[in-house]
């Protein structure tokens, strides 16, 4: 007959060892003491309305987990709380779960709070929640991580809310990662190089989370596939290395394929890189962006709003009052491919340029009548190509090719360009109603439309044939 331990008493002051092959259900709180232990092969249910707090234990202060672990759905007003847990132990992670063990399930039900707990020395990971190599950690909806910190003092560790490694994971919708704080991955640092894929539901809320040496101010997503479902919003986010929201950079072994989706709606609001580059995305890998908006992000170095090394695919974005010391919007490093679809560039405001600046590849393209608007600064000093419908008011400058496959109307002055541009595509379309490029240019293919007064500047040409 299957053994089943209720656990119902208040439990102070110590680590509760559950009997051998028996499941088990914690219905009660547990506060002062060193956490409990989920042995390998059973399952641990925590009744909705249970309070975890203040212990201090090995390898977590509040579950360490070697089964399957469910935390069970709550409401609003009645669910389980993780607070003021503390592993300072130099083993395991996660100052309220540590569940490292292969083959598990672990299961985190609706509106589950974690709250100011802690991992301290020693390999300090996951402020709140360390899962590796589980089967599938399931997130429900709701769910709450405020004040978590991985690390203490002047050795902060990483995943401020959570750390995951290779286990796939699917997280609910609405979940709220405030405050938290770690060295890289302020809120979530996730690690999946076995391949396995993780995914945040719709309307995720990232504030306030702090890389206080590293990167990733609100998450690293490293070496996975990691898809961000419609409407999250990063907000205030900071981190002193790159990337103040995200960051995709390959911090463990070698660079691996891994790519970032964020859905529609997204909101990059107000993320800073201290020190580095991508104010909202340090991009290393492959970004998506379904369409979301990029406001008042900034970076010391590049990329007020992304800096890319290597593929970003951006549909349907607006980007305003972003800054930079280069490229106050986006910067596209040295053979970066950049990818434009349905943008919007706002023009500088005060010190925000919200500028773009090219040293690899940048396509544009539109869809139906939509019409891509770069009101900012562009400067180029690789490739440029505009496909679909362009309206460039703002200045370009540099020294790289520009190619018009599409429709594009350049309003600014770009005497100070001195590369060369080309159209020599059927159906193509070149509109000037501003100064036209100081470099060479020839036109041997579709239509050119000279409305301006302003003649070739100084030093440049035109070859019409």
């Amino acid at each position: 007959m299957e053994k089943k331990k209720l656990i119902t008493a208040l439990m102070v002051g110590c680590m509760a060892f559950l009997p051998a092959n028996a499941d088990s259900t914690i219905d009660s709180n547990i506060t002062g003491g060193t956490g409990i232990h989920n042995s390998a092969g059973e399952t641990m249910t925590v009744n909705k309305g249970v309070t975890i707090s203040g212990n201090n234990g090995d390898y977590s202060g509040g579950i360490w987990n070697e089964g399957n672990l469910i935390i069970q759905e709550g409401t609003k007003d009645s669910h389980v709380t993780f607070s003021g847990n503390k592993n300072s132990s130099p083993w395991g992670g996660g100052g309220a779960i540590y569940s490292y063990a292969s083959g598990t399930e672990i299961s985190i039900g609706n509106y589950t709070s974690f709250e100011d707990n802690n991992k301290g020395v020693n390999v300090p990971a996951a402020g709140a929640v360390y899962v590796g190599n589980a089967t599938q950690l399931t997130i429900g909806d709701y769910v709450n991580f405020s004040g978590n910190s991985a690390g203490q003092g002047n050795s902060p560790g990483i995943g401020g809310a959570m750390y995951i490694e290779n286990s796939a994971t699917t997280i609910g919708q609405a979940i709220n990662v405030e405050s938290n704080t770690a060295a890289s991955g302020g809120g979530l640092f996730i690690s999946n190089p076995n391949g396995s894929t993780a995914t945040i539901g719709a309307g995720a809320v990232f504030t306030k989370n702090e890389a206080l040496t590293g990167d990733g101010g609100a998450l690293v997503s490293d070496m996975t596939n990691l898809t961000i479902s419609s409407g999250a919003r990063f907000e205030d986010n900071i981190a002193a290395g790159n990337g103040g929201a995200i960051s995709t950079a390959q911090t463990f072994g070698t660079e691996q394929a891994g790519k970032v989706t964020i859905g529609d709606g997204a909101q990059f609001i107000n993320n800073v890189a201290k020190n580095g580059n991508g104010g909202a995305i340090y991009n290393t890998t492959n970004v998506e962006i379904q369409g979301g908006t990029f406001t008042g992000n900034s970076a010391t170095n590049s990329g007020g709003a992304i800096y890319n090394t290597a593929t970003v695919n951006v549909n349907g974005a607006t980007f305003s009052e972003n800054k930079a010391a280069n490229g106050g919007a986006l910067y596209n490093a040295q053979n970066a491919t950049a990818s434009l679809q349905d943008v919007t560039f706002s023009a500088a405001s005060g010190d925000a340029s919200n500028s773009i600046y090219n040293a690899g590849s940048v396509t544009t393209a539109s869809t139906d009548s939509n019409v891509n608007i770069f009101s900012s600064n562009i400067t180029t000093v690789k490739d440029w190509t505009y496909t679909g419908n362009n309206v460039v008011e703002g200045a370009i400058d540099g020294s790289g090719t520009i190619t018009n496959e599409g429709n594009a109307t350049f309003a600014g002055n770009n005497s100070q360009y001195t590369g060369s541009f080309t159209q020599s595509v059927a159906g193509a379309e070149t509109t000037v109603t501003g100064t036209f490029f100081g470099g060479t240019s020839k036109v041997s293919n579709g239509t050119l439309n000279w409305e301006t007064q302003t003649g070739i500047p100084s030093g440049g040409s035109l070859n019409i044939t």
